[in-house]
């Protein structure tokens, strides 16, 4: 179901049918796996549910990504189920303390949840228990993923832009919706070109100083505003080195760079698979931030994957200005968790109701200041 609003953007809705006995069937067995245990017919049965399930379209559901996660930390497995369908069901995750599972790649995964061939709903307390784990968090989770839906906490858009009609008919139907965004970035891509230098626009690079220049850019950009630095993770860093010097065939990184001159003067990564392209990071340098150079960077980027081929670019879970002002759809993705002790889901989602509670109270203004100093530390737990 779409979701119109008054500037043409829509919202991409999969309603969970928590009453409709559609896609609901039984594990028969699973198996837990080590990534270096999955075999070349694992591999063939996960592209092939890909390849058949809408849904699963997105760079992160490929297994090129799991199995790149896999070879920098060693808390990645998979679990190998079959339905009394016949259906194979893959499940990555990440099994933390307490065994307590994540999605592979954490907070850098934009998308999580089951692989299978057609949406299935089973019993997500026995998936656990085959695996051993106790609880499974997840914060990118489709809405089709009709097995977890009684334990979503939160829905949160992310952004993306339909590109399959083109580049041209993309700015014809911004343009309409009342967007003059394109406009200011041209005026201030001239004016970086006169005062800085001519602008130069690469597609994708392997060029590891170039990758390295970004993080840093982006480390700085984390300290300012008091989030945690992911690329203070020594993981992370390995993560990205490995998926520019080791693209897979079905799942490659896209690293852009926009000089201007022979100066980089904005750099993003992104994930790429097919005709999908997801924004992961994007830095720009700080010198130059009254160009816009960022901005400058992901119009140029557009153009160029609409060019090659690109039908969907996401942007990212959240809403912020500059996604609302490129976006034409989006997709609510899930916050939550399934918990197998009961003790645990009460325990959580009473800490969920106190917060929002003091959030939207009185003392609001006074949870701020612990709120700005357990922010970093809580994300920083999160990349561990």
């Amino acid at each position: 179901m779409s979701i119109e609003t008054g500037n043409q953007q829509h919202v991409r809705m999969v309603a969970p049918a928590a009453n409709s006995s559609s896609g609901a069937c039984e594990l028969r067995e699973v198996r837990r796996l080590a990534p270096a245990d999955l075999t070349a017919e694992h591999f063939e049965l996960w592209r092939a549910a890909l390849k058949e399930n809408p849904e699963l379209d997105s760079p992160f559901f490929q297994p090129g990504f799991t199995t790149a996660v896999a070879a920098v930390r060693r808390d990645v497995e998979i679990a190998v189920g079959k339905t009394t369908g016949g259906d194979t069901v893959f499940f990555p995750y990440q099994r933390s303390a307490f065994h307590i599972g994540r999605p592979v790649g954490g907070r850098l995964s934009c998308f999580q949840g089951l692989i299978s061939r057609r949406p299935l709903r089973i019993d997500p307390y026995l998936l656990l228990k085959r695996v051993g784990l106790n609880a499974w968090d997840f914060d990118h989770l489709p809405l089709s993923q009709t097995t977890f839906a009684s334990h979503n906490w939160s829905v949160e858009n992310s952004p993306y832009i339909d590109l399959s009609s083109g580049f041209s008919a993309y700015q014809e139907q911004k343009r309409k919706a009342g967007s003059h965004q394109a406009s200011k970035l041209a005026a201030r891509g001239r004016k970086m070109a006169r005062e800085v230098g001519e602008l130069r626009f690469e597609w994708r690079t392997q060029d590891l100083q170039t990758l390295n220049l970004l993080m840093r850019w982006k480390s700085r950009q984390f300290q300012a505003t008091g989030f945690a630095d992911v690329f203070a993770f020594e993981w992370v860093r390995n993560l990205l080195t490995r998926i520019v010097a080791q693209p897979d065939d079905h799942f490659e990184e896209v690293l852009s760079v926009l000089y201007a001159g022979n100066r980089p003067a904005a750099i993003c990564i992104d994930l790429r698979t097919d005709d999908v392209l997801h924004g992961w990071f994007t830095a720009f340098d700080p010198e130059l931030s009254k160009y816009s150079p960022g901005a400058l960077l992901t119009i140029k980027k557009i153009e160029a994957a609409a060019e090659r081929g690109v039908k969907t670019f996401h942007l990212g879970k959240g809403e912020a200005p500059y996604k609302r002002s490129l976006m034409t759809h989006a997709i609510p993705l899930a916050t939550g968790a399934v918990e197998r002790q009961r003790i645990a889901t009460t325990v959580r989602r009473g800490y969920r109701g106190a917060r929002n509670w003091v959030r939207t109270s009185p003392f609001s203004s006074l949870a701020d200041l612990p709120a700005r100093i357990v922010r970093p530390v809580r994300e920083w737990a999160s990349f561990r």
